[in-house]
């Protein structure tokens, strides 16, 4: 991309998957428990994505951001209350 011209870059990580409710439904953890192993895999992801931007961050004439929703995501899977859910 960079060879195309790109210079600023936006990543966003990717949320707790094992804590969606359609995961939850097809791998039977139930209404109330996310699945860990998908939410591991999750925060990997996430790690590593985080790395391949600060190595961006250090070429030149490169911005790059990550944006991480995982802690978002989670804390309203944890409490929607304090998200307007009632």
């Amino acid at each position: 991309m960079r060879a195309l011209g790109g210079r600023r870059f936006v990543f966003v990580g990717v949320p707790p998957v094992g804590c969606l409710p359609l995961v939850r439904t097809l791998l039977g953890t139930g209404a109330e428990t996310c699945h860990e192993n998908m939410n591991s895999m999750a925060t990997s992801f996430n790690r590593r994505l985080g790395e391949v931007v600060r190595f961006l961050r250090n070429q030149r004439d490169i911005r790059a951001t990550f944006i991480d929703v995982y802690p978002i995501v989670s804390m309203a899977t944890i409490d929607p209350k304090n998200f307007g859910k009632l």
